[in-house]
C-alpha cells in the first residue's frame, strides 16, 4: 500500500465538478475471509449511482466511474489486503480509492468538491507519526496513528549494507529516498535500531521532526505491531503536549487580533493563507457555499445542490497553505460554542 501524501490531498482538493461523490468506510485487516466490507462498499456504490441518476442522468463519464467501482468489488486481492479504512472518490473521469490507516466512520457526501475532512487525522500534528526501523540488513518505514500501523513501500530507498565504514553514506542515501515521502510533513518520526546506528542516522538525516528518544534493539526481530506499541509510548506525550500547547496559545492570543472563531471568520482566513493552526470538530458539518474570488460565504441547508461542508473546506485550505489542523471532539475545542476556531498568522 502506498502512503497517502499531501500531494494526494492537494490533487483531490483541486477537483471541482457538478457532482463529486466522497465515500468513506471502516475496514478490518482481520476480516479477509468475510464479505462484510464488499457488501458495505456495494451499498455505497448503489447510493452513488442513485445520486448520479438524480443529479446528472446524462453524465456518461460518471456512470463509467461506477463501473470502475463494480470492477473493484470483484478484485479478490484488493479485499484481502485492507488497512483500517477505505476512501473512494467519484467525479467525471475520476475514480480514486485509498486504503488508509484510519478507522473511518461510514460517510457518503455529495457536493461540487470532495469531502476531505475525514482525512485530516493523517495530517494533523497529534494524529500521526512514523516509525523508521533501521538496520544494516533492511530499512522499514511505518505510517502510524494511535490505533493503527501500516508499512510503506520504499521503492526509492536502498536496502542493506555490509561495510560499517560506509553506514553514514548509506544512511544519507536512505534519507534522500525518504524525502519523497516526508518532505512536506511536520510529523514525529521515531527511530528504532541498535545504539550505534541511531546517532549515525541523526547525522545523515535532513528531516527536522525526529524525536530524541528511540526504540532500542534490533528492529528486525520485531513485528510491525510491536514496533507500533513501543513507539506509541514514546510519541504519546508529544502528541498530547502539542495539542495542549496549541490550545493554550489560542487562549493567550484571544482578543489580540490573532484568533478567529466561527466559519464566517475562519474559512476566508484559511482560503487566503492566514491560518497558522486550525481547530475543527471532526464529526460536525456546517453546509453552505464559499466563493473565494468574491469572498462571499453563505450558510445553507445540506439539501441545496451546490452546498459543501464549510468546515471541511476550511481544513483543506489550511493544509494546502501550510497550516496545522487539529480535528478533534467538541470537548477539546478552545472555543466552547464554535465548531471551528483558528490561530492566525497575521
Amino acid at each position: 500500500m502506498k502512503n497517502f501524501t499531501l500531494e494526494d490531498l492537494k490533487r483531490l482538493a483541486a477537483i471541482e465538478a457538478d457532482v463529486c461523490i466522497s465515500m468513506y468506510m471502516p475496514t478490518d485487516t482481520a476480516s479477509a475471509t468475510t464479505d462484510e466490507e464488499r457488501i458495505r462498499f456495494k451499498n455505497l456504490l448503489r447510493r452513488a449511482e442513485k445520486t448520479i441518476q438524480e443529479r446528472a442522468p446524462k453524465e456518461k463519464e460518471l456512470q463509467k466511474m461506477i463501473e470502475e467501482g463494480r470492477r473493484l468489488l470483484e478484485n479478490e486481492y484488493f479485499w484481502r489486503h485492507q488497512s483500517h479504512g477505505l476512501a473512494a472518490f467519484i467525479a467525471p473521469e475520476v475514480f480514486l480509492f485509498y486504503r488508509l490507516p484510519v478507522a473511518f466512520d461510514e460517510v457518503f457526501a455529495v457536493s461540487n468538491r470532495f469531502a476531505l475532512k475525514p482525512l485530516m487525522p493523517l495530517f494533523m500534528a497529534e494524529g500521526k507519526f512514523y516509525v523508521l526501523a533501521l538496520s544494516q540488513a533492511e530499512i522499514r518505514l511505518f505510517s502510524c496513528t494511535r490505533h493503527s500501523v501500516m508499512e510503506i513501500d520504499l521503492v526509492d530507498v536502498p536496502q542493506g549494507i555490509d561495510r560499517k565504514d560506509e553506514i553514514l553514506r548509506y544512511f544519507r542515501d536512505v534519507d534522500e529516498g525518504l524525502s519523497e515521502i516526508l518532505s512536506d510533513q511536520k510529523v514525529p518520526l521515531v527511530l528504532a535500531g541498535v545504539d550505534y546506528l541511531l546517532p549515525i542516522f541523526r547525522e545523515a538525516t535532513s528531516y527536522q521532526w525526529v524525536l530524541p528518544e528511540a526504540v532500542p534493539g534490533n528492529p528486525d526481530e520485531l513485528r510491525a505491531e510491536e514496533l507500533h506499541e513501543k513507539a506509541l509510548d514514546i510519541v504519546r506525550p508529544v502528541m498530547e503536549r502539542a495539542q495542549h500547547e496549541a490550545a493554550q496559545r489560542y487562549h493567550e492570543l484571544a482578543g489580540r487580533g490573532f484568533t478567529a472563531a466561527g466559519v464566517r471568520s475562519v474559512l476566508p482566513a484559511a482560503a487566503f493563507g492566514r491560518v497558522d493552526t486550525l481547530f475543527v470538530v471532526l464529526k460536525e458539518r456546517v453546509f453552505g457555499t464559499y466563493d473565494r474570488d468574491n469572498n462571499e460565504l453563505k450558510i445553507t441547508s445540506d439539501e441545496e445542490q451546490d452546498a459543501e461542508d464549510l468546515l471541511d473546506r476550511a481544513a483543506v485550505e489550511t493544509i494546502k497553505n501550510g497550516g496545522r489542523v487539529y480535528a478533534v471532539n467538541r470537548e477539546k475545542m478552545p472555543e466552547e460554542h464554535a465548531p471551528i476556531a483558528a490561530i492566525l498568522r497575521y
